[in-house]
């Protein structure tokens, strides 16, 4: 488990220098893959832990009444586990998405100035001498990481009354 752990325990500098020689090794630096691959490692920790205590708790007699009444392999997963699992992938996912929102060095040294991120963009128009933009600039960062947390908030769009506080 401590090996799991060990990208958010370790320094995010000393990982990204290790990572780099090894994907300059293999031909991965300066490429989308080798930026996507990079973006992995430190979000396998969080991801690890929400889906695993996700697991532990899983009941699986639901799974065995479905698998009882008829359903196959594929049915069972998509009709009685996805269902289950939803609200940890959910947070599994929105972990993964800051965590990788939030990882400018690692980008930057491993896709090397070629491939360009909206996060690097933003970094990089802060630079700049236009006080205006350097204003709007810390709104637009905040905004992506703040839509999927005030998304289920809003009030259904199709007539629906919420179930929650109705």
């Amino acid at each position: 488990q401590f090996l799991l752990l060990a990208p958010a325990i370790v320094p995010g500098l000393a990982v990204t220098l290790g990572i780099q020689v090894f994907f300059l090794r293999y031909g991965l630096s300066g490429t989308l893959p080798g930026v996507v691959l990079v973006q992995l490692v430190p979000t396998i920790p969080y991801v690890t832990l929400v889906l695993g205590s996700a697991y532990a708790n899983f009941d699986t007699t639901y799974e065995e009444q479905a698998r009882t009444l008829g359903a196959g392999p594929l049915r069972t997963f998509w009709h009685v586990t996805l269902p289950i699992l939803r609200p940890s992938l959910v947070v599994a996912t929105f972990f993964a998405f800051l965590i990788s929102w939030s990882e400018f060095i690692l980008t930057l040294l491993i896709g090397g100035g070629t491939v360009k991120t909206l996060p690097l963009l933003l970094f990089a128009s802060i630079g700049r001498s236009d006080l205006n933009l350097a204003a709007a600039l810390p709104v637009l960062s905040v905004l992506p990481p703040l839509l999927p947390v005030l998304g289920p908030a809003l009030p259904p769009t199709d007539g629906r009354r919420p179930a929650v506080g109705a």
